[in-house]
């Protein structure tokens, strides 16, 4: 198994600590350990890059960075760790205070008060400025076009280093999107929602864009012994590798899974043994199957999985089951070909036939493509995770 790596971080950039009120419990931060990042073979990419973050050392040509990943990956610790490790380095106050980490809702809250206070050229001065700037969460800028022309505007005039954060790619990111991130903020009608800025988002994804995905088998394995340690669980080692292999999705979605048979074992006042592990892995099994449903090979199911996957790829169900060779739509339809054949009962032939009447050695093709290519192209990685999260639940 690929060893685990810990990038290191000073400070708590975590935050306030988790805790469980049982006795005997001890605190437990999270999404890594409390030295730092926990960073598998899935983000090794992120190991080099952070150390030029944290250096300075990245060129103009590859700014900004964007690291992009679904909720629970980390980001926002990443963000706030790089900032305390990258003070950390300096020797200077004023040079410490030429960094800075916000959201971008924040981002948006300090450039509104800066125009209605007429003090904008102090705002600009102060981002201009800075060595370092940290922007969490692209997405809190959707439907609102003067916030997303300042940024554009500051990409274009910095000369420091500056990292954003988004779900996705941004040119992925859309009205769909928007209108979630709007009605959850409260901050205008999801209805007036409107997907980034075609300009803001080709800047940024002319710089440098690396996906951060969930943690993998040897990261989850990792956590899962620092949990048991902290929480005084018995454990062994078979134990603990087969739960890392059953317990999957992020790490907050992880800690959840324990803590909750955790606090269920504590309330029973049942003993907490080595078959806590076991009731774990089988409690989520058992949700798995409860998520997947009726998913024995109806044709109902695989129109779910076809809709869902062409919605991700913004098309119509149409254009995976028609004659176009798009590279998008080319890509849409061997995923959904793929997710297909890895979650139904169904062969090659009955899979073909549903996508357009295609012959069973075309649609074998497409799967085994798919199936080579996961582990090598990130970005393919990436949309297999989304959707088997999205169609399948993690719990």
């Amino acid at each position: 198994m690929h060893e685990v790596q810990i990038i290191p971080f000073f400070g708590n950039p975590s935050g306030r600590p988790l805790e469980f009120a049982s006795e005997g419990a001890a605190r437990v931060r999270f999404p890594s350990s409390e030295h730092g990042f926990l960073l598998g073979q899935e983000n090794g990419i992120l190991e080099p890059l952070i150390q030029e973050i944290i250096d300075g050392t990245i060129p103009p040509e590859r700014q900004p960075i964007l690291l992009y990943g679904i909720v629970g990956t980390g980001r926002t610790h990443l963000l706030k760790g790089i900032l305390e490790t990258w003070r950390k380095n300096q020797h200077n106050d004023t040079v410490r205070r030429q960094a800075f980490y916000l959201t971008c809702a924040d981002f948006y809250r300090q450039f509104t008060e800066a125009i209605a206070t007429k003090t904008t050229d102090s705002f600009r001065k102060r981002c201009r400025q800075a060595q370092l700037i940290l922007l969490d969460d692209i997405e809190q800028l959707l439907g609102k076009p003067s916030v997303q022309k300042e940024l554009r505007l500051l990409l274009d005039d910095f000369s420091g280093t500056i990292v954003l954060t988004a779900q996705n790619l941004p040119g992925n990111i859309k009205n769909s999107t928007a209108k979630k991130s709007m009605a959850k903020t409260g901050q205008a009608k999801a209805g007036n929602a409107e997907p980034l800025a075609e300009d803001l988002a080709v800047r940024i994804q002319a710089g440098t864009t690396i996906p951060v995905f969930p943690p993998g088998e040897a990261v989850r394995e990792r956590f899962l012994r620092d949990l048991a340690s902290a929480l005084r669980i018995p454990f062994t080692e078979p134990l603990l590798h087969a739960a890392a292999k059953k317990l999957t999705g992020t790490i907050p979605q992880l800690y959840a899974a324990v803590a909750q048979k955790y606090g269920e074992t504590k309330s029973a006042n049942q003993p907490l043994d080595l078959t806590f592990w076991q009731h774990c892995s089988k409690r989520n099994s058992a949700d798995r199957n409860l998520a997947k449903g009726h998913q024995a090979g109806g044709t109902l199911d695989l129109t779910m999985i076809a809709k869902q996957t062409a919605m991700h790829f913004s098309l119509k169900l149409g254009d995976l089951k028609g004659q176009s060779r798009s590279k998008t739509v080319a890509l849409a339809r061997s995923v959904a070909v793929y997710l297909a054949k890895s979650q139904l009962r169904l062969t090659f032939k009955e899979i073909g036939h549903f996508f357009g009447k295609r012959d069973s050695s075309t649609v074998r093709h497409l799967f085994e493509k798919v199936q080579h290519n996961r582990q090598l192209d990130t970005e393919l990685c990436d949309h297999l995770f989304r959707l088997e999260h999205s169609l399948l639940g993690t719990f």
